[in-house]
C-alpha cells in the first residue's frame, strides 16, 4: 500500500490517456459520460485532465456515443470481437489502435479525481507493472482509475482469449502497485441519478469554499 504526494510536470512519451466512457449506464438511465460536474460533459473534462500528463489522449466509447462526440477530441471505439464484455473490450482496443503503448486509464464514473491525484499516482508507479486506486474499506482495485503498462497488452489478451474478462482478478494476479489516496471522495464513483446529485452538491460546495 502506499501514500505519495509530489507533482510530476513533464509528459510521459510513451503514455497514451484513455477516458473510459463505453459502458452502458443502466442504474444512470442516462449517459455517464455526458453527465456534467465541471462546467462541460464528463467525457471531455477528463479527456483535457489527461492532456496535460500523457502524450496523446483517447475517448474509449461505443458507435453512438461516437456519433455525437465533439470535434477535436479522438476516439476509439471497440474492436470487432472485442464489443460487450467491460472495460477489458475498451483496454485492449486501446492498445491495438494506440500501437500498443502505456495507457493510464480514467472512467468517467469518477466526478472526485483531481490533477493532484493524478500526478500522486503517476509519480508512484513504475512504469513497467500495472497500478491502480486502491479502496482499503472495500479490499479492491478501481480498474478504470489505473496504469496497464505496454507489457500487460499479451496477459490481458490471452485471459480474454479464455474467456477472463475481469480487470480486477488481472490486477490481483500480477500483483499491480496499490495507490491510496488520502482523499477518499477520489475513488467514489457515480452510477445512480442520486449520487449524481449529491456529488454535484459536494463539487459545488468544494469549488465555492462552503
Amino acid at each position: 500500500m502506499i501514500y505519495f504526494h509530489c507533482r510530476m510536470n513533464s509528459k510521459k512519451d510513451q503514455l497514451c490517456g484513455i477516458v473510459l466512457c463505453g459502458g452502458r449506464s443502466s442504474r444512470m438511465g442516462i449517459d455517464k459520460s455526458l453527465l456534467i460536474y465541471h462546467s462541460k460533459p464528463q467525457r471531455y473534462h477528463i479527456y483535457e485532465m489527461l492532456s496535460t500528463v500523457c502524450a496523446k489522449v483517447a475517448i474509449s466509447c461505443n458507435e453512438s456515443q461516437a456519433a455525437g462526440m465533439l470535434p477535436g477530441y479522438e476516439f476509439i471505439t471497440d474492436l470487432p470481437g472485442y464489443t460487450g464484455c467491460g472495460p477489458i473490450a475498451g483496454i485492449l482496443s486501446a492498445f491495438e489502435t494506440t500501437g500498443n503503448n502505456d495507457l493510464l486509464v480514467i472512467g468517467c464514473d469518477y466526478p472526485f479525481i483531481t490533477m493532484e491525484a493524478i500526478h500522486d499516482f503517476l509519480a508512484v508507479i513504475d512504469d513497467t507493472k500495472a497500478a491502480a486506486f486502491y479502496n482499503e474499506t472495500t479490499d479492491h482495485y478501481e480498474p478504470i482509475l489505473a496504469y496497464y503498462p505496454a507489457a500487460s497488452y499479451v496477459t490481458l489478451a490471452n485471459r480474454y482469449a479464455n474467456n477472463q474478462y475481469s480487470l480486477q482478478q488481472f490486477l490481483f494476479s500480477v500483483k499491480a502497485t496499490q495507490y491510496i489516496p488520502l482523499d477518499k471522495n477520489i475513488i467514489t464513483g457515480v452510477n445512480s441519478p442520486q449520487e449524481y446529485e449529491n456529488a454535484r452538491t459536494v463539487i459545488h460546495k468544494i469549488n465555492s469554499g462552503t
